[in-house]
């Protein structure tokens, strides 16, 4: 099942959030930055999965955003060798 692996860089007043999900198979996943528990956040996914050596596969999204005091972000990531959904 995925591995996540979640990093940010803060710059003056924007951040960019990165989710990398690692290590899956089958190829099918979705990956999804959300804003407080609900909203979706418009995110540039690097929407090629890409193979790894092992015959798993990796994917990166990314999304800039200008956080607010209060806000909280979180990688959701569902995958049928999932039970249930990763935050």
């Amino acid at each position: 099942h995925p591995h996540v692996r979640i990093s940010d860089d803060q710059s003056d007043d924007t951040t960019e959030l990165r989710c990398q999900a690692y290590g899956f198979y089958p190829r099918e996943i979705d990956v999804k930055w959300v804003k407080n528990g609900k909203d979706d956040v418009h995110s540039e996914a690097a929407k090629e999965i890409l193979p790894n050596p092992d015959g798993s596969y990796q994917l990166r999204v990314t999304a800039e955003v200008t956080p607010k005091e209060g806000d909280s972000y979180a990688c959701h990531v569902e995958h049928s060798s999932l039970n249930e959904k990763l935050i």
